[in-house]
């Protein structure tokens, strides 16, 4: 039996700490969206969710090194572990392709949706701008939160991990 590093109520109280980030960070998404700049929405978008999972997944031991090492304390494979605890955040590829295909998967990027905000930002700049920023930003929370609660669970999961004897 090992102690494990993160409590249930250290990892609630990392969870209340990087809620307050995503505010943050969704601003920066905002102003991207809302920018005239064909492109520029989605690749800062890409780049601060991807930077922003990789900061919550070293946050909660979620990494393989830290994976590797609760692997190993508990006699298993790697993947024998992810697959016992039931890691959801293991299947997510922490990449630019990756978080597109995670973000896809969550229902976050609607074709229908991106090309109405297109449209209105460069048909009605000023209007569509706003609106572009708007449901960037709201986007971008939502994407994060999702993101956190996966990585939360997991690090819960891990915590209460007891393997059968």
């Amino acid at each position: 039996m090992s102690l494990n590093v993160l409590s249930r109520e250290l990892i609630l109280t990392k969870k209340d700490v990087l809620i307050s980030r995503i505010y943050k960070v969704a601003v920066l998404s905002a102003l991207a969206g809302a920018a005239p700049v064909p492109g520029l929405d989605i690749a800062v978008d890409t780049l601060v969710l991807l930077e922003e999972a990789i900061f919550y997944r070293s946050q909660f031991g979620l990494d393989e090194d830290s994976l590797r090492n609760h692997a190993k304390l508990h006699r298993m494979s790697l993947d024998d572990f992810i697959e016992r605890v039931g890691l959801e955040s293991s299947m997510v590829e922490f990449s630019k392709t990756g978080i597109i295909m995670y973000l896809s998967k969550i229902g976050v990027t609607s074709a229908a949706s991106y090309a109405t905000k297109n449209i209105l930002k460069y048909t009605l700049p000023v209007v569509g701008n706003i609106i572009s920023g708007t449901a960037a930003y709201t986007s971008a929370t939502y994407c994060l939160n999702s993101i956190l609660d996966m990585m939360v669970n997991d690090a819960l999961k891990i915590n209460d991990y007891r393997p059968k004897e």
